[in-house]
C-alpha cells in the first residue's frame, strides 16, 4: 500500500506491506489495523511517523504475527525500547524481526 493508494478491504489478507509511507502516523495506522485482523506478515520498509503506540497496537491485535519489518531510513526516532519490548513480549513465535537503522533502540533492549 503506497501513500496515495487506497486500501483494499478484505478479511482474508494475511500479508500487509506499507512501505515508503512518510507520514504513517499512529492515528492512520489505528484505522488500518482494524481493517485487517488476520495479519501474519507486516512490512513497514522505510515508513516513518509512527511511534511506540503503533507497535503496542500490533502486539495487542496481531496474535499470529510471524514477520515484522521495521527497517527505516533517516532520523525518525519515534520507536524506542518500549515498542521493541511490546513486540518481543507478545510474539514468542516471531520468525523475522528487522529493526535496521533504529539507533534509538539500545543494545540492552536487543
Amino acid at each position: 500500500m503506497c501513500e496515495k493508494q487506497k486500501p483494499v478491504y478484505c478479511l482474508n489478507i494475511t500479508h500487509l506491506e506499507i512501505s515508503f509511507y512518510h507520514l504513517l502516523l499512529d492515528k492512520k495506522f489505528k484505522g488500518i489495523v482494524h481493517l485487517f485482523s488476520n495479519i501474519v506478515h507486516l512490512d513497514f520498509t522505510s515508513s516513518v511517523g509512527f511511534t511506540n503506540k503503533t507497535l503496542i497496537w500490533i502486539a495487542e491485535l496481531y496474535s499470529n504475527l510471524k514477520y515484522l519489518n521495521l527497517w527505516k531510513e533517516g532520523d525518525d526516532e519515534l520507536i524506542t525500547n518500549k515498542g521493541l519490548y511490546a513486540i518481543t513480549n507478545s510474539y514468542h513465535k516471531l520468525e523475522y524481526l528487522n529493526i535496521f537503522d533504529h539507533k534509538e533502540i539500545s543494545e540492552i533492549a536487543i
